[in-house]
């Protein structure tokens, strides 16, 4: 009696051990559309601030995702299958990043991962987006990405370096002294080191370098050090709308006037609503905002005229007159763009199998985005924002409000 026990325990655990194996190679086993292969929708996972300061980009991820989804769901999906959006709020913390992107791909088994934002944040995620080979897409701008390639990480946005060295030229090329505030964390501190370099390669030396903690809101004391140093030029060492509106409102109220030169994130208009007549003058670098340059591109043209259509039907200014037709959208719709057709080219929506696309020489072409951007990625470039795609805007005073004007491209605005 105690042997049949035992043989049917035996079974039971085979059995069990046998379901687990299967569990665990699912999300890596093909996936594809027919043959009476799943129907099950392809869930992807965005990892974004939907609450707090930063809650502007969680929206705004969320928004060029969701109408990248309904897109391709209204074609026939990925390989024959819908296409499903599960996002959790990372309030902006690198703690809970680390949290929600554990149940996103280790309990919801997400076919990739788009987020988060801000170098801080995603560098919690990189050991387990490199463990659980996840292809990740986070809209980041520092270059700890290029130092150690994550295989299965691709950015999605303009990188600092870039950035900043434009920010450079253009200072050295107008400005006597030049002051670097920046954020108190692994973003503004890379910034900053950058600044420094470039500007030493200019031959130029930094008035002063100071930084802030992201939940400081009276920014007097750091302004005043740049104003006791005589900058006449000020770099923003953050990408957040609002970190920067307390720069310009502290320089304001000292009466210091300096030209304050900044990132793409001051392309939001949290920046001009909460800065409001200090946010003038501000010049900045940031990829194509075709609603502001004008584009003749049809993706453009049709992404843009969507985005009105489903989230501005009262209005696309903002309280300051800015336009909020701007941000993160078009880098995600971009980026689930680029993920469906590397995972039909792949032929299945298993992430290293997607990832092994990307890494093979992948190319989005103008025609295809929705910033007219000509996204490029390989084994050796998880970039994909090149510098030739790079534009200046200033922040100005016009009859309908205080608003985003185009500057020019910024090869042509530096060479003269």
């Amino acid at each position: 009696m105690k042997r049949a026990v035992v043989g049917r325990s035996l079974v039971l655990l085979t059995a069990l051990a046998l379901v687990a194996g299967a569990c665990v190679e699912e999300r890596n086993a093909p996936q594809g559309g027919g043959g009476g292969e799943t129907t099950e929708p392809i869930h992807l996972g965005l990892v974004a601030p939907f609450s707090g300061t930063a809650a502007s980009i969680g929206r705004n991820m969320r928004e060029g995702m969701s109408i990248a989804i309904d897109e391709l769901n209204a074609a026939d999906g990925v390989l024959g299958r819908q296409v499903e959006l599960l996002e959790m709020d990372n309030e902006f913390d690198p703690a809970k990043t680390s949290e929600v992107a554990r149940e996103l791909i280790q309990r919801q088994e997400v076919s990739a991962l788009f987020g988060p934002p801000g170098t801080t944040s995603y560098l919690a995620i990189d050991d387990l987006v490199r463990q659980e080979e996840v292809i990740t897409f986070p809209i980041v701008t520092g270059p700890q990405l290029k130092a150690e390639v994550n295989p299965f990480t691709f950015r999605l946005m303009i990188p600092d370096d870039i950035q900043v060295g434009l920010l450079a030229d253009y200072a050295a090329e107008r400005f006597e002294s030049v002051a670097v505030l920046a954020e108190d964390n692994e973003t503004g501190r890379s910034i900053a080191e950058m600044a420094e370099e470039e500007l030493d390669a200019r031959d130029m030396t930094a008035a002063t370098v100071e930084f802030f903690s992201e939940d400081e809101l009276d920014l007097s004391p750091i302004v005043l050090a740049a104003s006791q140093a005589d900058a006449d030029a000020i770099i923003i060492g953050s990408h957040i709308g609002p970190y920067a509106a307390r720069v310009a409102t502290a320089a304001d109220s000292l009466g210091y006037e300096p030209q304050l030169l900044g990132l793409a994130g001051l392309t939001s208009y949290t920046f001009a609503d909460l800065a409001r007549e200090t946010a003038v003058g501000t010049v900045f670098v940031a990829p194509p905002i075709p609603v502001l340059a004008g584009t003749d591109s049809p993706a453009a043209q049709t992404f843009h005229e969507t985005y009105v259509e489903r989230y501005f039907a009262g209005g696309t200014t903002s309280e300051s007159g800015a336009d909020k037709v701007t941000g993160a959208a078009y880098l995600t719709y971009d980026g689930v763009m680029m993920w469906a057709k590397a995972a039909e080219e792949a032929g299945a929506a298993d992430p290293a199998a997607v990832a092994e696309v990307f890494n093979a020489g992948f190319d989005f072409g103008p025609e295809e985005s929705s910033a007219g951007i000509a996204w490029h990625y390989d084994a050796n470039d998880h970039e994909g924002f090149h510098e030739g795609d790079t534009w200046f805007y200033q922040w100005a005073e016009t009859p309908a409000g205080i608003e985003v004007t185009f500057l020019g491209d910024a090869a042509e605005i530096l060479a003269g």
